[in-house]
Formats: structure tokens, C-alpha cells, sequence
């Protein structure tokens, strides 16, 4: 039954290992689930993410097309709308996509992933104002997650405002485990400055800092 095909499907995808021949598997059964239940919006939606995790190059524009058809079946699941916005960054359509984050958003105002990536599709989009709107409503319900202050320190130096940036980036290295990538960012910062010997001790400290992975390796 439709079931069977689907889950098959699923399970062939997940323990692939990328092989052609399994992927293509993955496709037909999950296709053939689709014809005996056309209706599922499910199977609409899986499809689309299959697509979008193997194929996005080759098939994005079908994995668009599942999506909206797993809409058009259930168009109160408000995770599909979800699924489209995310779709729709990944394909830098950020126009499409703040459509969409906003659709959800109206229906999910508390989504903090959510308000994360439309700060993204704004800033990638240079709504700049837009996106430091959303910042600032991360920062409002949570004033000490310093990632937000990294965030918003990208968006500061996109828009030219590199003392701003700066601040934010120093506030973002409370966050234990980052500081490697902030220490990073700050180095391209003090490029941006023309500060090659401020860059150069940025960089410097960002190779110090280890992942913890790396650490208990090292203890090994």
C-alpha cells in the first residue's frame, strides 16, 4: 500500500550513503506511494525534502512544486509554509522566502528559528532596517543569547557600521565554544578597516580556539 512504499522510500533515503542507484530507489517508491495516494500531503512534502536534500541542484524547481502541491492538499499545516520559506533561502529567492517566513510568523509569532531566518532573508536581501527589526525582537525575549548579538554585529557590518559591529562582536564572545568563529568575523572586520595588524591577532586567536571535538582528540 501507499504506506509501505512511502516509508520504504524514506528509509532508502536515510541510509543511502548518497549512492545513486539507492537514491534513485528511494525516488520510485516514493513516487509510487504518490500515485496510490495522491491525496497525502505528506508524501508531497517528504518528496520535496528528498529533493532538496540530494537533488537541489537538478530539482529544485520540482521540490518547489511538491511543496505547494502538499499545500494545495492541507492548507492549514502551517509547517508547510515553513518548509517553502526555508526552501526558498536556500535557493537565495529571498524575496519569495520573506513571503513565506511572514505567512508563518502571522500564524507562529513566538517561532524563534523562524525569526532567525527571516533576519537572514532580510540582510541577504539588504533590508537591513527589516532585519535588525527581527534582531531586536530576539534580543527583546532574550537580551544575554549572545548569538543574536553575533547576528546582529554581521548585519551592523554590512551596512558599513563596523564600530557597532565591533561592540557586538565582543558581546557575542561571552558565548563559550564561538569564539573561534566571532574571533573570525572580527578579523574580517578589522580588513574592512584597513587594521592588517588588529586582523592579523584576530585570526590569530580564532586558530587558537578548538572545537571540543578537537580537544578530546588531542587528549587522546
Amino acid at each position: 500500500d501507499d504506506s509501505y512504499h512511502f516509508n520504504l522510500g524514506l528509509a532508502l533515503a536515510k541510509y543511502s550513503n548518497n549512492d545513486p542507484l539507492i537514491l534513485e530507489r528511494a525516488e520510485d517508491e516514493m513516487k509510487t506511494a504518490m500515485k496510490i495516494a495522491p491525496y497525502r500531503s505528506d508524501i508531497y512534502l517528504n518528496l520535496a525534502n528528498f529533493y532538496r536534500e540530494f537533488y537541489l541542484k537538478e530539482k529544485w524547481n520540482i521540490a518547489i512544486e511538491m511543496i505547494k502541491k502538499a499545500k494545495e492538499f492541507d492548507p492549514l499545516d502551517i509547517t508547510i509554509t515553513h518548509n517553502l520559506a526555508v526552501l526558498y533561502l536556500q535557493l537565495r529567492m529571498y524575496k519569495e522566502a520573506i513571503g513565506e517566513f511572514k505567512k508563518y510568523l502571522n500564524e507562529q509569532p513566538d517561532d524563534i528559528e523562524a525569526h532567525i531566518e527571516i533576519s537572514g532573508a532580510y540582510r541577504m536581501n539588504k533590508e537591513y532596517d527589516n532585519a535588525l527589526k527581527e534582531i531586536a525582537w530576539l534580543l527583546g525575549k532574550n537580551p544575554n543569547n549572545n548569538y543574536f548579538h553575533f547576528l546582529k554585529a554581521n548585519i551592523l557590518q554590512d551596512m558599513g557600521k563596523y564600530n557597532d559591529a565591533h561592540k557586538e562582536y565582543l558581546l557575542a564572545l561571552r558565548e563559550k565554544g564561538k569564539e573561534a568563529d566571532v574571533w573570525y568575523a572580527i578579523g574580517l572586520l578589522s580588513l574592512k578597516q584597513n587594521k592588517a595588524k588588529d586582523a592579523k591577532e584576530a585570526f590569530r586567536k580564532a586558530i587558537e580556539y578548538k572545537s571540543p571535538l578537537d580537544q578530546t582528540k588531542n587528549k587522546d
